[in-house]
């Protein structure tokens, strides 16, 4: 179904970017043709996601949450093609590339926007394994689905504030 929230032009954005970085930067196949994608107003959650908290102008979160395939796919061009040397290095690499790839997108969308962003301050990304059951979001997210050659992702944003509910969730953030 499609919603008005759909017309969203974060939204829209954040999809054609990252549409753009998987295809272009990473040179993965994608499906590009959305028209038969629904716009839905629920998250689906898959093995990683990356959060990005906006203020200002536009209050509420992107999120982008990945199928592990699709992630390590991602991730090896980022090391350029090297072996993982033990799993906790890939396990941090993951995790890291992330945060680097939404903050490349939302950083990328600002920029389209008709006043570049301004106005608009944006959070240290944070990433989180396996995340479904600890984030509550009081409202409503709208998403789309993205399907590649190496698996899924989704591509959501919220006007509501970005909440986890459990404590013990592992939470990877850059320090700046």
């Amino acid at each position: 179904m499609l919603y008005k929230e759909c017309e969203d032009k974060l939204l829209q954005l954040m999809v054609s970017r990252t549409l753009s970085f998987l295809s272009q930067d990473m040179n993965i196949k994608v499906q590009d043709d959305l028209s038969n994608q629904n716009c839905i107003k629920d998250m689906s959650y898959y093995a990683y996601t990356s959060v990005i908290e906006l203020s200002g102008k536009r209050d509420g979160f992107v999120m982008i949450s990945f199928t592990n395939p699709l992630l390590e796919a991602i991730t090896k061009v980022f090391i350029n093609g090297e072996d993982f040397k033990s799993e906790s290095e890939k396990e941090e690499l993951i995790l890291s590339v992330t945060q680097e790839v939404i903050n490349i997108i939302i950083s990328n969308v600002l920029n389209m926007l008709e006043d570049n962003g301004k106005g608009i301050s944006i959070s240290i990304p944070k990433s989180f394994k396996g995340v479904e059951s600890f984030i509550n979001i009081k409202n409503s997210i709208i998403n789309i689905e993205i399907d590649s050659e190496y698996g899924n992702l989704s591509v959501g944003v919220s006007n509501d504030r970005f909440i986890l509910s459990k404590n013990n969730l592992k939470i990877n953030e850059v320090s700046i």
